[in-house]
């Protein structure tokens, strides 16, 4: 394996969302047990949705740990396509993990195809009422700027439209995968928008969210979709307040991200897009 900068081994520089989440957690898990199997240094480090934290902590690991490689889950904002380009010249390629930036000088994308998610959710929430019958929704998303919340909306929308035309959207609303805000914008959609009996949480914020649904629940039903499979997640499934989580498979994320960087390293070609599968879970999937 070649190596670019100074030491006896490539390393990989891996910048990502809040890695003390349960799922960026599992992703950094995938990470660290295959870099340790193919014999490469790793290091971390997190950021927020803000866009100079991210740029931030991009700056710190590149200057401070001499990687050759970028492993990036960051929002798709013009800031971070430059940084992306700023790097690419230097000579450190980029590969995205779990959200996508499409338009800018990465490598490859590694991660689930969050315009699917968006569909399957779309097609969950459409098999849960009578084909005869209304239903309004509301969606609670993490933040704008990040591609894979926005494809999982873009998916779950057009999806609807198109083969479930009675299921309509009322309200959206970025939490940015915050407990606390997320629980005060479920009560106030709500509160907006009594006639809402469906909702889609796109990405984090789930537990405030659930928590908000979970006292309402005595008067009122919601048919609720999730993403990830999350401890706090399995906890409202089994009680009831979430029907069904559609799965991205973080630790597998990790562990193909790793083996695309090596790859890379080594001057192999690696395809544009990895995709990792989707899949569903119910409250009968869990032991």
């Amino acid at each position: 394996m070649a190596k670019t900068g100074t030491g006896s081994k490539p390393k990989i520089g891996a910048v990502s969302f809040d890695l003390d989440h349960p799922f960026f957690g599992e992703v950094k898990e995938g990470m660290a047990e295959e870099a340790d199997r193919l014999g490469t240094g790793l290091a971390y480090r997190s950021c927020s949705f803000s866009v100079k934290s991210q740029l931030d902590a991009i700056d710190e690991i590149v200057s401070s740990e001499d990687i050759d490689l970028l492993l990036l889950t960051a929002s798709n904002d013009p800031a971070i396509v430059k940084k992306i380009a700023e790097l690419d010249k230097k000579g450190i390629p980029v590969v995205t993990v779990h959200s996508d930036i499409p338009d800018s000088k990465r490598k490859a994308y590694v991660g689930a195809d969050s315009y699917k998610s968006g569909t399957i959710a779309a097609g969950l929430m459409g098999r849960m009422v009578p084909a005869d019958k209304a239903l309004e929704v509301g969606v609670v998303t993490g933040d704008p700027v990040v591609f894979a919340h926005n494809e999982r909306l873009r998916g779950f929308r057009e999806y609807l439209a198109t083969n479930f035309p009675k299921i309509t959207i009322d309200a959206v609303v970025a939490s940015e995968d915050d407990d606390y805000r997320c629980y005060e914008d479920v009560q106030k959609m709500i509160a907006d928008f009594p006639m809402i009996r469906g909702l889609f949480f796109t990405a984090g914020g789930v537990y405030g969210g659930c928590k908000a649904l979970w006292q309402l629940t005595t008067r009122m039903k919601f048919h609720v979709i999730t993403m990830a499979e999350v401890p706090s997640t399995l906890d409202f499934m089994k009680k009831g307040v979430i029907d069904m989580t559609v799965v991205e498979d973080a630790e597998k994320q990790g562990r193909v991200a790793i083996r695309v960087a090596c790859e890379l390293l080594n001057g192999q070609k690696v395809e544009d897009r990895i995709l990792t599968k989707n899949a569903i879970r119910t409250k009968e999937c869990l032991y």
